[in-house]
């Protein structure tokens, strides 16, 4: 919204001057009187005025663990692009770059029988507790 500064205003460097304010902050200061609504000349000048300006994309990276140990990096742009590497793309952070290469090297430093084993273990584990968890539902009820 586009207000000019009165001559109430609190601060005397403003007064008399134009600017661009989100509506609710220029009600606050037409309502006491600080400050009047300027009214745009034609639809453009209001147009120029309410576009935004473009963000800047918000960029996330993973490091995701394939089933032999081996791993892919993932890039995700403003939540919805998705993009998958098996080797770290220009660009990718330093952090993921290293993650990366770790696991990377796990797999070649033990083979793929001793990761592939490692991810069983852990599956196993997974497995037993989901069991676990069953069993107290079926003995002693549901909960509810």
């Amino acid at each position: 919204m586009k207000i000019q500064y009165t001559q109430f205003a609190l601060n005397p460097a403003l007064r008399g001057t134009t600017t661009n304010l989100p509506q609710h902050r220029a009600q606050a200061l037409i309502d006491s009187g600080a400050a009047v609504e300027v009214p745009y000349k034609n639809y453009q000048e209001r147009l120029a005025d309410t576009m935004q300006k473009p963000t800047a994309a918000l960029v996330q990276w993973a490091v995701h663990e394939k089933a032999a140990g081996s791993a892919v990096i993932v890039k995700t742009v403003n939540g919805g692009d998705v993009s998958y590497y098996n080797a770290p793309p220009e660009g990718c952070p330093p952090a993921v770059v290293d993650r990366f290469n770790y696991l990377c090297r796990l797999d070649a430093e033990y083979g793929a029988g001793k990761a592939e084993a490692a991810r069983l273990e852990r599956e196993q584990h997974s497995l037993k507790e989901k069991v676990a968890a069953g069993i107290g539902r079926l003995l002693y009820g549901s909960g509810k």
